[in-house]
């Protein structure tokens, strides 16, 4: 098949996860695939070219298209997303795709004008959908939930809306919990002692990731408990998301316990983190909650769409309500007095991600997808 994959822009997260994850399988299994995008959203930004980067390097063919990144203004944004239409239009008639797969949904309008047929992914529940987010063929959710919004906001049938998870690659996540070398190898990178444990959090800095709730959830253990951790909070945002969580980490006291990381590979991170807490306020299906799973770190996340579907609670993770500060702090005090707990809980996760959440599922199941569409025409 000849598929493109249509993204305004190409954004430090888990949509850039997927498309490279999708990009990897379809490309071994012998399909053409390409991309029509603006390029990474932060082109001065180190982090963001190189996971563009790292897309380009699985083999898809990158087509650059003018769509708009600024909201300036809606008429000039609007406008701006119209001129892109033109260029869509020649570019679909030169290559003849297949199957155009949209993973923003405002572009939708673009297959739509035209008179293609589409697929579209879902990634998070939207609570706002514009004139420009037209109806799909066929949509995938990724999780019940997204599932669910999507026949009420679009009059869907059941059958137009297939669910499927979010997976990542086994070659890239996977780490054999026995394999002790490989993490004091990274523990030393980072200075940690064996006795230390380590909470992370992955994620931009924006204020829907749930930075402050973990935050006020370790400002509520005893001073005690704080001197045995060390937190980790790894990823990319604009000056103004950065100053705020600083201030926050300032005012509750936990300058000496909490280190902010810029954006990088997650290998050896992944395989310090013995806590991974993701309290995001809105997902669609956290793909790092997957990744933490594979690579043996045990995982405490809000109750948003997906935490269900990925998650047994209190045997391969915990769930705790969303923004619930003193329902996490207690998940964490608990994990803390039974360190075994945290290995036993690491090793059912585990077993889940590889059992359901891979990539080559993922790609089977998207392929199943495409055929479906190709055979309605």
């Amino acid at each position: 098949m000849k598929i493109v994959f249509l993204s305004r822009v190409v954004f430090l997260g888990g949509v850039t996860t997927h498309l490279i994850d999708l990009s990897e399988e379809f490309i071994k299994q012998g399909h053409e695939v390409y991309l029509m995008s603006y390029g990474p959203r932060y082109k001065n930004s180190p982090e963001n070219v190189a996971l563009f980067n790292k897309l380009l390097d699985t083999g898809i063919k990158f087509i650059e298209i003018d769509f708009p990144i600024e909201k300036r203004s809606k008429i000039y944004y609007g406008l701006s997303l119209l001129k892109s239409l033109i260029k869509c239009h020649s570019i679909f008639k030169k290559y003849k795709f297949d199957i155009i797969h949209v993973h923003t949904p405002i572009l939708s309008f673009i297959p739509k004008i035209l008179g293609y047929k589409f697929v579209r992914t879902r990634h998070i529940v939207d609570n706002g959908y514009s004139f420009f987010d037209t109806k799909a063929n066929l949509e995938i959710a990724v999780s019940r939930e997204v599932k669910n919004d999507l026949i009420f906001k679009y009059n869907y049938s059941d059958e137009q809306v297939c669910v499927i998870n979010n997976g990542v690659s086994k070659d890239e996540y996977y780490l054999n919990l026995s394999d002790h070398e490989y993490s004091l190898k990274s523990k030393l990178n980072y200075n940690l002692l064996d006795n230390e444990l380590v909470i992370g959090l992955i994620g931009t800095f924006e204020y829907r990731k749930g930075h402050d709730i973990l935050l006020k959830a370790l400002a509520k253990l005893n001073r005690k408990k704080l001197a045995s951790l060390k937190v980790f909070f790894v990823g990319s945002s604009d000056e103004e998301n950065i100053k705020r969580l600083k201030d926050i980490i300032q005012e509750l006291g936990l300058n000496n316990i909490v280190k902010i990381l810029p954006f990088q590979p997650l290998r050896s991170i992944y395989s310090i983190i013995d806590i991974m807490v993701l309290p995001s306020r809105n997902e669609g299906f956290l793909l790092v909650a997957i990744e933490a799973m594979m690579m043996g770190c045990c995982v405490i996340r809000s109750d948003t769409p997906g935490a269900s579907e990925q998650i047994k609670h209190g045997i391969s993770g915990f769930i705790f309500e969303n923004e619930n500060v003193d329902e996490l702090a207690k998940y964490l005090e608990y994990l803390i007095q039974n360190p075994n707990e945290i290995r036993k809980i690491s090793i059912a996760g585990q077993n889940i991600a590889l059992e359901k959440f891979t990539s080559e599922i993922m790609a089977k199941k998207t392929l199943d997808v495409y055929t479906h569409l190709l055979e309605t025409r």
